[in-house]
């Protein structure tokens, strides 16, 4: 089974283990690349008899398959799974500006589906995170637990749980009608939320929040007490 990998225990993460394909036999190959086999090595010319069709398979870099449009054999292993995971690990992890603003792309978007649909940009959402509900809620920490792994639209999937004890300033959540919060001494567990994070060339692309009742920045403006007008 696939590892998942969580930063708190809870029991979502049972439903994020999905197979692991066989990569039995496949090795990086050491031969220069001829190009006339796609994405397959060759044997150097002169290197001796040609292998036998029962030879071992060895795969080289299939990046030049994504420059082509074309998708990675469902067959193959998935080669860049070990760095989408450190990079969600860091970014469900981390609060601070300058790694936020390292992992997300200049065109992200996290789009939050509760209860209505809104679409931060990039600084937007960094400046919600950072600026306002950090500041309020200094313990603030969204647990989660994913393996990381790509599904056929290249989504990875992410289930989240958001927690945290409002000591800190008052919480307002700009951009909304919602009135600022004065600090409530409250703690809160919100519910588990399933996000599709897009991983593209070494950034995350865009967060997509499926829809969830209580979740979200929203959904923690409520658990402390505040009114959310019906029109939000």
């Amino acid at each position: 089974m696939a590892m998942v990998h969580c930063s708190c225990d809870f029991a979502s993460k049972k439903a994020l283990r999905r197979p692991v394909y066989a990569a039995a036999a496949l090795t990086q190959s050491k031969a220069p690349f001829s190009g006339k086999t796609a994405g397959l090595a060759q044997k150097p010319i002169g290197a001796g008899p040609r292998p036998s069709r029962s030879a071992v398979v060895e795969v080289l870099d299939f990046k030049f398959l994504k420059n082509l449009g074309l998708k990675k054999p469902e067959f193959l292993p998935d080669f860049g799974k070990e760095k989408r995971q450190v990079m969600l690990d860091r970014f469900f992890t981390s609060y601070d500006k300058a790694t936020l603003e390292e992992l997300l792309s200049d065109n992200a978007q996290i789009v939050e589906q509760s209860p209505k649909s809104r679409t931060y940009n990039k600084s937007e959402w960094i400046n919600v995170l950072t600026n306002h509900v950090v500041p309020a809620i200094p313990n603030y920490k969204w647990c989660h637990a994913t393996d990381a792994t790509k599904d056929k639209d290249g989504y990875c999937l992410v289930t989240v749980q958001a927690t945290g004890h409002h000591t800190g300033k008052p919480l307002r959540i700009p951009g909304s009608e919602m009135a600022k919060l004065d600090t409530t001494q409250k703690k809160f567990t919100l519910q588990e939320a399933s996000l599709k994070v897009k991983i593209e060339d070494g950034q995350i692309q865009e967060i997509s929040m499926m829809p969830t009742k209580g979740a979200g920045f929203t959904g923690i403006y409520e658990a402390l007490g505040g009114r959310v007008p019906s029109a939000f």
